[in-house]
């Protein structure tokens, strides 16, 4: 199961990369490595070859979303339900990380442990339990799917720069970012590429 370039003369690198910093990257890597299996991939193998794309403002928005994946699949159980405790649960591996139309995208697909595969495989010939394992899989997915969006629903109200409250901008050639006001007007860079809040435009 797999979850469904700003210009370079607008904002200079030093003060917008298009990737977090790799002490960052790494730090997240070695507290959830299921989660960043895919890190330091091939492009042509997963979209984490490219890093983290996103600014380092998300960093403390994503170590939450990630240890809240991390309690699923450790628990083997949903909100504490034990019914779906006697398989183990699927874990989840994030295939791209970044930041679209200003605000986060996290997407990832589940890998399934031996235990379900084999169950999957008895289930060819049995569509009773096909329906119950798919709906098992469905269940963890309805979950995971809401962790996800909360986490890129919050992405709309933190700088992606700083990490401080911030609120969704853009330039009047239309792109967006998520700022702090302050930050947005002090930063130079920034103010120069003429960032303001999207409802200064309304």
């Amino acid at each position: 199961f797999v979850r469904s370039v700003q210009s370079s003369r607008c904002l200079p690198s030093k003060t917008y990369t298009r990737t977090m910093k790799d002490e960052l990257t790494q730090k997240l890597a070695q507290k959830y490595p299921t989660i960043f299996t895919e890190l330091g991939s091939t492009p042509q193998q997963s979209c984490m070859a490219f890093g983290i794309e996103c600014g380092d403002g998300w960093y403390d928005l994503l170590d939450v979303l990630c240890e809240s994946l991390t309690y699923l699949y450790e628990t083997g159980s949903i909100g504490g339900d034990q019914r779906y405790a006697p398989m183990d649960p699927p874990k989840v591996i994030a295939t791209q990380i970044k930041e679209k139309f200003g605000t986060l995208r996290f997407y990832y697909r589940l890998s399934l442990s031996d235990q379900v595969k084999d169950l999957q495989k008895q289930a060819e010939t049995d569509p009773i339990l096909a329906s119950s394992i798919d709906k098992w899989i469905s269940d963890y997915i309805r979950y995971i799917d809401g962790i996800i969006h909360m986490a890129e629903y919050m992405s709309a109200r933190t700088c992606e720069c700083t990490g401080f409250k911030g609120e969704l901008h853009r330039t009047p050639s239309g792109w967006y970012k998520v700022l702090s006001p302050t930050y947005a007007i002090l930063n130079p860079d920034l103010a120069l590429c003429g960032y303001k809040p999207c409802s200064s435009y309304e």
